[in-house]
Order: C-alpha cells, then sequence, then structure tokens
C-alpha cells in the first residue's frame, strides 16, 4: 500500500503524468445540443412518416375481409348449447367426481 502511494499518489496517477485536457463547458454544451438537434430531427422524420401512413391508410382503406365462419343456423344453435353445457359438465364431474355421484 505505501509503495502505491509513493509512486502513483492516491489518484493512482503516475506523477507528473497530466490528465486528458477537459472539454469546455461551451464545448460540451454544442457538443450535447447537436445531439440532441439530431436526435430531435429523427423523431421529427419519424412522426412525419407515421402521421403519412395514417393518413394514406385513412384514405385508402384496406379491402374488409369476409367473416371466415358462417353464423350458426337456429337449428344448429340449439346443438351447439347442447354440446357447450354436456362439455361444462363433464369438466365439472371431471373436477369433482364425488359430486357426480351424489346427482
Amino acid at each position: 500500500m505505501q509503495r502505491l502511494l509513493s509512486r502513483e499518489g492516491v489518484t493512482g496517477r503516475k506523477r507528473g503524468v497530466k490528465p486528458p485536457p477537459i472539454a469546455s463547458p461551451a464545448v460540451a454544451y454544442n457538443e450535447i445540443m447537436e445531439h440532441h438537434n439530431h436526435d430531435r430531427s429523427a423523431a421529427e422524420r419519424a412522426f412525419r412518416e407515421s402521421l403519412e401512413r395514417l393518413r394514406e391508410t385513412l384514405e385508402n382503406p384496406p379491402p374488409k375481409q369476409a367473416a371466415s365462419e358462417v353464423p350458426p343456423s337456429p337449428a344448429n344453435e340449439a346443438e351447439l348449447w347442447e354440446d357447450a353445457i354436456d362439455d361444462i359438465e363433464r369438466f365439472l364431474n371431471a373436477r369433482h367426481p364425488q359430486d357426480s355421484d351424489s346427482e
């Protein structure tokens, strides 16, 4: 530890070696603002492109797709309900087999 302090000092740098120059606050500010303006321009371009796509979609909506399923006829609908009830009863009986014996 003593050896480290004697050669390199508390900061860990060797004596006689100057730290790298620090940019002036004005230069740092200009670099930050340049980066900020670049980001702002990119965001503005992306926003304008998005608005243009939205405008195109609103002016030329995509064709509507026909429904893939045909709605059930009234005669079929009763069968669907009966099948659904049977499925529910089977499910409940599978969960609680002791309840099915009492009915």
